[in-house]
């Protein structure tokens, strides 16, 4: 069923990553966006608290400085990574499929730590008011109307909304109830 957003309501939005210490920056940012549309999100994290040394490096490509240009951290993010002026694409099975950009150009975007871009979404979403509740490992997920949506976490929590945004990666615990039969995510190998 779809669902219904409306403003001014809680809505449940995740980050609940399957590995232990592998930040994932998209929860904090939407939770942002979503803020910014009028709603109310709140994000619940399996870890039990934030770890901003987990994780390694990721390459931050425009669309994503775009993004944190947008919400206005793109400055902050440049300072703790360092750019990038050509990309590689590369297959599983070390096949170049493209290349992006010149040594002498624009930056093609920045390689940055994981822990350090979770950390500057997160603090900025601490500081617009978006609830982060830690130690919440999604258990359960049941829709009882077209409007609301109840989920419960392994340490007996509950919570509800209008929405339920999984924000889990590539291993999506939400994906997996919600979802049981949808193939699992791999790597091609070309």
């Amino acid at each position: 069923m779809p669902a219904v957003l409306r403003p001014f309501r809680q809505v449940p939005g995740f980050y609940i990553p399957d590995q232990p210490h592998d930040p994932c920056p998209l929860g904090p940012a939407l939770s942002l966006f979503l803020k910014r549309a009028g709603f109310a999100p709140v994000l619940f994290e399996a870890d039990e608290q934030a770890d901003d040394y987990a994780g390694l490096f990721l390459n931050l490509a425009r669309n994503g400085t775009y993004v944190l240009q947008e919400l206005g951290l793109d400055e902050e993010v440049r300072r703790e990574g360092y750019a990038m002026h050509t990309m590689k694409r590369v297959s599983g099975k070390g096949k170049l499929l493209g290349v992006i950009g010149a040594s002498d150009g624009e930056p093609q975007g920045y390689t940055v730590k994981r822990g350090a871009l979770h950390r500057i979404l997160r603090e900025e979403a601490r500081r617009q008011g978006i609830p982060i509740e830690y130690g919440k490992k999604l258990k359960a997920v049941e829709v009882n109307t077209a409007e609301r949506v109840e989920i419960s976490f392994e340490n007996g929590g509950t919570a509800s909304g209008d929405l339920l945004i999984g924000c889990d990666g590539i291993h999506s615990r939400v994906r997996r109830i919600v979802v049981p039969g949808a193939r699992r995510s791999r790597l091609i190998q070309d």
